[in-house]
């Protein structure tokens, strides 16, 4: 939805839009850093100037308000700036996984009937055997950059010698992005984020870490997850400074809050697993990480010598473990002070924000008692688009179910006892078993297949497979591998598979996921850390 009311070349602040602030940061902070990238810095007066070109060159091209636009990029100063003009103009923005495979991207852009797409010039070879399937995108609205695509404009061609504000006012209740998680079937649903759901994660975020104008934030995991993405345009929303990586490399991450002074990151457990398994000496002879004041850990079990480790080297730091999904954003937070005291939770409900326990006819449960994990929050998102059916079930009065088991303590702190739709968390990649034993299922030799994770120091947890093979049937784990790499996306690919005579089935003949999980978890604190 747009509105009229607005005055040439002044943002109308009484509205929670992504891009709401950026005018005004351009004056409040014009020559200060807003984004780092390599060896470009770019000031928030140029960041704004180049984000309204941009904004002008697409509005030109043919996009308009309420058009749903693809981005198929990873970490850069484009993608930054394409998300940041794209909301200026009310276009919703769709950030698609760049290591999908080229059937499960064009399923993504097909089914959130994107009319354009923005793609880097290194992902042509997952585009081009795609791009005849999908007659829903605007042959005149395909743009590329860093690298040439055929048949797509240059990004830099596009934009415009305007960089006034747009004339329309996006409004607060407009759809800002179409998310796509993973559903329990393993097809991708599209979580619908209005604009003032997505800035009010961004308070929730800077209100439980105070975080301010003043911080300098660093952003290493991929910006088309909802971690980064959220950690990472708050920073710009609230006038700090965006440090932004392309990829993950311990010395380099190291490096840099070193050279650029930094003073927040949010990081998965598997990327501070990398760093600490650094020599400590050659550590702190060659790194200087005295400027972190924040740090955030989410996305994946983090296991408690990494905690102990963290406290030691990252001394100066307030280090937190957060819970939430991407349909809520942050939902709990463990503090730095409860880091030790309740290692086997997530916190407690942040600002905004009340979880409770219930059972399987919805009725609330007590202290103590496991059941499914419901969250009401302030920026909840508004269900899965053109999926009714999953949406009457996660969407619920108000409450967001989750779709994971857990309890609450008599303080209020929330314990993840399992998850109830088996879901898999690597390296803060998300994958659901189903998606694994499919492709496991379309190899002959293959009988049966359970997928689970299991405990894994770098990755927190890493996909194990679990086969009964075909009778008469040779296949070893080394061709099982071979196979998944050409049937999924890399993070996808099981770490090793067991070869087992049967599985563990329930009365009704369901293989229990959990009986064989279980196996592999005796002795942890808990199935999760």
């Amino acid at each position: 939805m747009l509105s009229s009311r607005t005055t040439k070349g002044e943002p109308d602040m009484s509205e929670l839009v992504l891009h709401g602030n950026l005018a005004l940061n351009a004056r409040k902070y014009r020559d200060k850093d807003a984004l780092v990238f390599g060896d470009t810095r770019i000031s928030h007066h140029e960041l704004n100037a180049r984000v309204n070109s941009l904004a002008d060159g697409f509005l030109g091209a043919g996009l308009r308000p309420g058009d749903h636009c693809a981005l198929l990029f990873g970490n850069s100063v484009e993608f930054v700036e394409s998300l940041l003009a794209l909301s200026k103009i009310g276009v919703v923005n769709v950030c698609v996984n760049t290591v999908l495979t080229p059937k499960e991207i064009a399923y993504i852009i097909d089914h959130s009937d994107s009319r354009a797409l923005l793609a880097e010039g290194e992902f042509g070879k997952k585009l081009n055997p795609i791009l005849g399937e999908l007659p829903k995108l605007d042959r005149s609205l395909l743009f590329s950059a860093n690298g040439a695509l055929d048949g797509f404009r240059p990004l830099d061609g596009v934009r415009s010698a305007n960089t006034a504000e747009p004339s329309a006012r996006v409004d607060e209740n407009a759809w800002m992005r179409l998310a796509y998680t993973s559903g329990t079937t393993g097809l991708p649903k599209g979580a619908i984020i209005p604009q003032r759901s997505q800035v009010l994660m961004f308070y929730q975020f800077a209100t439980q870490y105070g975080l301010s104008d003043r911080d300098r934030t660093l952003i290493v995991g991929p910006m088309y997850a909802s971690g980064p993405y959220v950690f990472g345009l708050m920073s710009l929303y609230f006038g700090g400074t965006l440090v932004l990586l392309r990829k993950f490399d311990a010395h380099q991450v190291l490096r840099t809050i070193t050279d650029e002074r930094v003073t927040a990151s949010f990081m998965v457990p598997t990327m501070y697993n990398m760093m600490l398994a650094i020599p400590e000496e050659e550590r702190r002879a060659r790194y200087d990480v005295s400027s972190l004041r924040i740090l955030s850990s989410g996305s994946a079990p983090r296991h408690t010598r990494t905690r102990e480790l963290m406290f030691e080297y990252f001394s100066s730091a307030r280090i937190n473990d957060c819970y939430g999904t991407t349909e809520c954003g942050l939902s709990t937070n463990l503090d730095h002070h409860d880091q030790l005291r309740k290692v086997t939770t997530v916190g407690k409900p942040v600002m905004g924000c009340e979880v409770k326990i219930v059972d399987d006819n919805n009725r609330e449960l007590s202290p103590g008692e496991i059941g499914e994990i419901w969250v009401r929050t302030l920026s909840l998102g508004s269900g899965y688009y053109k999926n009714e059916t999953a949406t009457a079930k996660a969407f619920i009065d108000g409450w967001f179910v989750t779709g994971d088991l857990g309890f609450l303590d008599e303080e209020h702190f929330l314990t993840l006892v399992d998850r109830k739709n088996d879901l898999i968390i690597s390296g803060g990649a998300n994958v659901y078993p189903t998606d694994v034993e499919q492709a496991l299922y379309r190899h002959p030799a293959v009988l049966e297949a359970a997928v689970v994770g299991v405990p894994d120091e770098k990755w927190g947890e890493a996909v194990k497979a679990v086969v009964v093979s075909r009778p008469g049937a040779r296949i070893t784990e080394t061709e099982l591998l071979d196979w998944c790499r050409e049937e999924l996306a890399g993070y996808k690919v099981p770490k090793s598979v067991s070869f087992v005579a049967d599985l563990p089935r329930n009365a009704a003949g369901k293989v229990l996921r959990r009986v064989v999980r279980e196996q592999f978890w005796v002795g942890r604190e808990t199935k999760l850390i």
